[in-house]
């Protein structure tokens, strides 16, 4: 079992009268599976929604630089990063006429995919919740190996971003889509993505530690990423969409951002995002089950799961020698990420 899914179950089976010492149990069991499984290193915390409960960290930064990490460690997160990309979306819409539900032909004159339906223009929703009609990026992007602009990105293969079935039907994962919604920020903002981030999410949140960049040097601020045996390094992986994965950042700042989500938009006392902003996050707007009235899915950077009749919202992270995992529910007002 691996620690995401211990911790899964853990928190939604958690009561305090069942053990004395409740999250030691948890965190003995968690470096247990880190030894069998042959992790070199993890973190998670729990938080509720004014407070962090319990976190922990295990490991060294790498296996030749025998210094333990911490909470303020840098891992990369993946696609979790896509719930950022989202709320910079809907916090753009909070505060200029921009909207979401806008074609994104009327915002970006020559937009970076081939739509075959033109009479049913693909919107920032549709990217956010994947349902533009998309496949995903093909091997060439993913494995490209170093960063480019946007414009040069989209110029790469574009025929992966060519509609294979009507826009607003059916939700199918694709990482290009946060690229393209990269590229509306930028043009309705007039800020690089990742200074808008910064200046809207980031700063706000407190979280320094926040970076769509490589830190330098790698060996000294990010955790070494490892293949399955624990020992052999995986090299620095530049996404050619950042806001689809690219995102470092420490668990103690991730655990600011859980906790921001449990609490409706309110940290440390304070309301860092709009309530209805964090509201429209796990909402899911487009789809054909939508038009059923099924709220149920992939939304704007979360998706739904249940366990045991409690729904979360949440999203997973997988950047070449990391995982990462981020939930919550308000239900029994609990979050994590690991």
């Amino acid at each position: 079992m691996t620690p995401l899914r211990f911790l899964f179950i853990f928190i939604f089976l958690f009561s305090p009268s069942a053990y004395s010492n409740p999250f030691h149990q948890l965190d003995r069991e968690i470096a247990e599976v880190k030894t069998s499984e042959n992790i070199s290193a993890l973190a998670y915390g729990i938080v509720d929604d004014r407070k962090v409960l319990w976190h922990r960290a295990h490991g060294h930064h790498s296996v030749d630089q025998r210094r333990p990490i911490g909470l303020d460690s840098l891992f990369r997160i993946g696609s979790i990063t896509k719930s950022f990309t989202a709320l910079a979306a809907l916090l753009l819409e909070e505060r200029s006429p921009f909207s979401t539900k806008t074609a994104v032909k009327d915002i970006l004159p020559s937009p970076p995919f081939i739509n075959e339906w033109p009479k049913h223009p693909i919107t920032t929703e549709m990217l956010l919740e994947h349902t533009a009609g998309f496949s995903d990026m093909s091997k060439l992007e993913f494995d490209y190996p170093k960063r480019l602009s946007l414009e040069a990105a989209f110029l790469l293969n574009p025929q992966s971003r060519k509609t294979i079935w009507q826009p607003g039907l059916h939700s199918s994962y694709s990482n290009s889509g946060a690229g393209v919604v990269a590229a509306i920020i930028e043009a309705v903002s007039h800020m690089r993505f990742e200074q808008y981030l910064d200046e809207l999410i980031f700063t706000p949140l407190g979280q320094n530690s926040a970076t769509l960049s490589p830190p330098e040097p790698l060996y000294k601020h990010l955790v070494r990423g490892y293949d399955r045996d624990g020992e052999t390094p995986i090299p620095y992986w530049h996404q050619l969409y950042p806001a689809f994965g690219a995102l470092n950042i420490s668990t103690s700042d991730m655990l600011k951002y859980a906790q921001v989500l449990l609490s409706d938009g309110r940290y440390s006392g304070k309301q860092i995002f709009p309530e209805q902003v964090i509201a429209r996050l796990t909402q899911v707007t487009t789809g054909l089950g939508r038009t059923i009235g099924l709220e149920y899915g992939y939304a704007k950077g979360l998706y739904h799961f249940q366990r045991q009749g409690v729904t979360f919202y949440g999203h997973g992270g997988d950047a070449d020698g990391y995982l990462s995992f981020l939930a919550f529910s308000k239900k029994i007002n609990r979050a994590y990420f690991i």
